[in-house]
């Protein structure tokens, strides 16, 4: 199955690149989060699937430097991508609520993307900051991902990974709802032309936020609000 999983994303992923390669209307902020989107994934679905096919006898141990190492980079990549979720709400907000601030942000899309790679750098590592025996690790034998149980994981996995995903949620959807209020409101005072022009802005934004918030939204509460309530691993 991680085959299958990963030759649908690597597909879907190359499929997106070449979609903004050859689209010039893609050529913006949005565009160049996207295609980072996809890169991300593209490396998150290798990296990963390629670890997990290892054979048990040639797989390195999970405390070996190597497994760290190995998942540390498929959970930068894991984290970088998330993050590119709100930055897809910020686009949003920008365009349609700050017009005259598009061209400031499209300038600084280079450096906020390389902010958000040293936060998921930061996150990923303040793991073994808390305690060094706290990592992921692959069990080959039941197919599942976990983090090593230590004192710390409890206060790791609660406080930085369900409250800030959460709180990422929560500042996607508050963005989207001040964007689409703007929309709303801003009908009365435009000319028909202007209407039409704002009626695309509104059905952009309507199925962005939706295709964007609904499995984010629906993976968080999943995995961790559902799934911790399961008793089988499988």
């Amino acid at each position: 199955f991680a085959v299958q999983t990963c030759l649908l994303g690597s597909t879907l992923c190359v499929l997106a690149l070449w979609t903004i390669h050859k689209s010039k209307t893609l050529w913006d902020s949005f565009g160049v989060l996207c295609k980072y989107q996809m890169l991300t994934g593209l490396s998150l679905l290798l990296v990963t699937t390629v670890y997990s096919l290892l054979p048990i006898e040639w797989a390195p141990a999970d405390d070996h430097v190597i497994s760290i190492a190995t998942t540390s980079i498929g959970e930068i990549f894991y984290f970088y991508s998330g993050e590119m979720h709100y930055l897809f709400a910020i686009n949003r907000f920008v365009c349609i609520v700050f017009p005259t601030m598009k061209q400031v942000w499209r300038n600084s899309t280079t450096k906020i993307l390389l902010f958000c790679a040293v936060l998921a750098v930061f996150r990923t590592f303040l793991m073994m900051m808390f305690d060094v025996n706290l990592y992921w690790v692959y069990d080959r034998k039941m197919n599942i991902w976990h983090k090593t149980h230590t004192e710390w994981t409890q206060y790791y996995e609660t406080y930085f990974e369900v409250y800030w995903s959460t709180g990422e949620i929560a500042l996607i959807l508050l963005l989207d709802s001040i964007t689409f209020a703007f929309l709303l409101l801003s009908k009365s005072k435009i000319s028909n032309g202007e209407m039409q022009m704002n009626r695309k802005a509104e059905i952009r934004l309507i199925l962005q936020s939706f295709c964007q918030c609904i499995p984010t939204t629906s993976v968080t509460l999943v995995y961790f609000f559902i799934f911790p309530t399961i008793t089988s691993p499988n």
